[in-house]
């Protein structure tokens, strides 16, 4: 059942106006009129009681058994064979009005029959060779369960993403909220239905959630809402305060929070060609690089990456003019080196290559690149140029401990990675091979071995932030 409904035509008006006629004489079979204008276009009878007082809203995925029937009992279709029930978004058109209407009125578990006169159906039209213009529908439907719309796309299904119900629409001129938007919302936080957090006409920056005592996921909620619309945004653990919780708001580790969004108004951020001028846009880089040091510092890793990067975007050369470069060339290199900070916390030692090679192309001897790039180096077997490195670090400042030892530990891993090429290609040429069920003791990573030598080097153990 996937096709919505068409308009009425004009000619059916007479036929939709005698059989509400006959309906309303009739309303005890065929339950409660559930039409919008209870004019008689729409029936519910419930026929097994479902559980609880929650009903879906509009944009949840519904999960249902159903069949359908002509009123003279014909079956036209049915998904009681199938070994998976039907599954669609309720109450955006993608079904018969009566299905849209009928179903968000139902709890959990429960069984309804609804009759659909043409207008809740498929009006003057024929449908499939199977159901003739101008009919009159019943379909009996179990509701088994349902969810909100996916607002994040994370393995595991919904119970490990941001998910999201209308209980009001926006405005369908809406434009899109982008990252970093300025948003003044109405907005309630609850754990089991019991209110934690409340705050009406409240602006702030929804990259800056935590700032104010949201948990991260608020971001991709909003960012799927449209200027006027009220929401529910569900969140599970990972989305919400995680296995640490908020003593402050009283929810405890791992728990899943639901908040109500009404979103005012918004205003997105500037794209990078927006702006007026080079000191709007290091004000605005420098503002992002404050907030990823904070996030940094508390230990939220991937959003201080996050807000680094959006920080970086704005001055990124590709995206300015030729004259604004050397006004933005501090902090462009600022932003990539807490960039390459994060990334090395993160083990993503290609990438952190990468970006200190980016800040070696327009500053050759920038200490901390040349440290970082040279440590990244070790751990992706690029053995040459981390001594290449390493040797300019020392060229540079002389008295530099950590990289003293970490251009011993390049030359030795050099070394051991020439003495097993040599072994590899001695075996290719030997009549005779060793037991391939001995293995050689495991060693330790190259990130433990730089660690266990790194004593109390901050910069060597990479925790240094260019402030």
């Amino acid at each position: 059942m996937t096709e919505a409904s068409p308009t009425l035509p004009a000619d059916t008006e007479q036929v939709v106006v005698k059989a509400a006629e006959h309906f309303s004489a009739d309303q005890t079979k065929w339950g409660e009129d559930i039409s919008p204008n209870k004019d008689g276009t729409l029936f519910k009878k419930v026929l097994q009681e479902g559980e609880g007082a929650d009903t879906p809203l509009n944009g949840d995925k519904v999960y249902v058994h159903y069949e359908g029937r002509r009123m003279d009992q014909t079956q036209f279709d049915s998904s009681k064979g199938s070994p998976a029930p039907f599954e669609v978004n309720i109450g955006l058109g993608q079904v018969i009005k009566g299905w849209d209407i009928g179903i968000v009125t139902m709890k959990r578990g429960e069984v309804c029959l609804l009759t659909c006169l043409p207008e809740m159906a498929y009006g003057g039209e024929e449908f499939q060779d199977t159901i003739p213009p101008n009919s009159t529908l019943q379909f009996e439907i179990e509701l088994i369960s349902w969810h909100g719309m996916y607002c994040t796309k994370d393995p595991g299904g919904y119970e490990v993403n941001v998910l999201k119900s209308f209980i009001r629409e926006g405005s369908k001129h809406s434009a899109k909220i982008n990252d970093s938007a300025e948003v003044t919302v109405h907005i309630t936080g609850k754990y089991k239905d019991k209110v934690f957090f409340k705050k009406e006409d409240f602006t702030f920056s929804i990259d800056e959630c935590l700032d104010h005592n949201i948990p991260h996921g608020i971001e991709f909620g909003i960012k799927k809402m449209k200027k006027e619309e009220i929401s529910k945004v569900y969140l599970p653990p990972n989305y919400a305060f995680g296995d640490i919780g908020n003593a402050e708001l009283g929810i405890p580790p791992n728990a899943s929070l639901v908040y109500e969004i009404q979103l005012i108004s918004f205003i997105n951020l500037k794209e990078s060609w927006e702006y007026d001028s080079v000191e709007e846009r290091i004000e605005a880089a420098t503002k992002f690089k404050a907030r990823g040091t904070a996030l940094l510092m508390s230990d939220k890793i991937d959003l201080a990456l996050q807000s680094y990067n959006k920080g970086y975007t704005i001055v990124k050369i590709e995206n300015l003019e030729e004259e604004e470069r050397p006004a933005t060339k501090d902090i462009r290199i600022a932003l990539q080196l807490n960039i390459s900070l994060c990334q090395a916390k993160l083990l993503d030692f290609s990438n952190q290559h990468r970006t200190c090679s980016q800040i070696l192309e327009e500053d050759k001897d920038n200490l901390k690149a040349l440290f970082r790039r040279g440590m990244a180096g070790i751990e992706i077997n690029e053995f040459m140029q981390s001594i290449a490195d390493f040797n300019r670090v020392i060229e540079l400042d002389p008295d530099n401990k950590g990289a003293i030892k970490l251009l011993d530990h390049a030359k030795h891993h050099l070394k051991g990675q020439a003495e097993k090429e040599k072994k590899l290609y001695a075996s290719m040429f030997s009549k005779t091979f060793t037991d391939p069920t001995q293995e050689e003791p495991a060693a330790n990573s190259n990130t433990e071995r730089l660690m266990e030598t790194a004593d109390n080097n901050s910069e060597l153990k990479g925790d240094s932030i260019d402030a």
